[in-house]
């Protein structure tokens, strides 16, 4: 059982794919319009942004 779990474990292939995403959304917000916003509304911005891109 444990050398199945540790296959299955070190079996996973990291990517940056979803770290790339995030950057390409932070790039579209961060506009000289955007620029004054709080960093918790860029954030919620961000997040807003990601999840109707997922649907």
């Amino acid at each position: 059982p444990l050398q199945k779990l540790a296959h299955k474990v070190l079996s996973i292939c990291a990517n940056s794919a979803s770290c790339e995403h995030l950057f390409s959304t932070f790039s579209t917000i961060l506009t000289k319009v955007c620029s004054c916003l709080s960093q918790q509304n860029m954030v919620n911005l961000a997040e807003l942004c990601l999840h109707l891109c997922d649907e």
